[in-house]
């Protein structure tokens, strides 16, 4: 199946808040009352303010869509902080997972960033038990532990950590995302 990428748009905001609240549904079995019945709502509060209040030179939003259908399948966040990359949200729709998908919105949000800024080094954080992408981050594309951090917003909701990974070689990096992208690619 063929897909497009682009910047997100307010439009995107529904089908975002979907996508993110299934995932993290899949991953955090602890706090059913947060995950039912808050989540969706929290998280297209947060993924609205974000997309109608850009900051155009420090962040990017872009979406994964499926041309047959023009539906969003998946969606990345990106931010920029003095010389650091940061990858604020990854998140696949797990039907459409295996494709690429969120290796080809990693490659173009690095390359947005090593073409506007000075930056050295990229970071992402995900929840410990999203051993899914902890696998990718560590293994697939040969990122650093670099520490966990409790999140303050969500700690009283459930017993969760974030786990903060780190790259210094940005072009390795892109190497990895590209071998990842053509391995797919060749399988489809």
């Amino acid at each position: 199946m063929p897909y497009i990428f682009r910047k997100a748009t307010t439009n995107d905001t529904h089908k975002i808040a979907s996508i993110h609240t299934t995932n993290w549904q899949s991953i955090h079995l602890n706090s059913p009352h947060f995950l039912n019945c808050l989540v969706e709502q929290d998280r297209y509060n947060y993924w609205l303010k974000a997309l109608s209040c850009p900051q155009p030179d420090q962040k990017l939003m872009i979406v994964a869509v499926q041309i047959e259908s023009n539906q969003v399948v998946g969606f990345a966040g990106f931010r920029v902080s003095g010389d650091s990359f940061w990858v604020e949200s990854l998140h696949v729709d797990s039907d459409y997972r295996g494709a690429a998908l969120g290796s080809n919105m990693f490659k173009r949000g690095l390359k947005w960033g090593i073409s506007r800024f000075a930056i050295n080094k990229a970071y992402v954080t995900c929840w410990h038990n999203n051993h899914i992408a902890s696998y990718y981050y560590h293994y697939k594309l040969n990122a650093k532990y670099v520490y966990h951090t409790h999140n303050e917003s969500f700690n009283a909701l459930h017993n969760t950590f974030e786990v903060i990974y780190e790259w210094d070689n940005l072009n390795k990096l892109l190497e990895h995302l590209d071998e990842i992208i053509i391995s797919k690619m060749s399988k489809l």
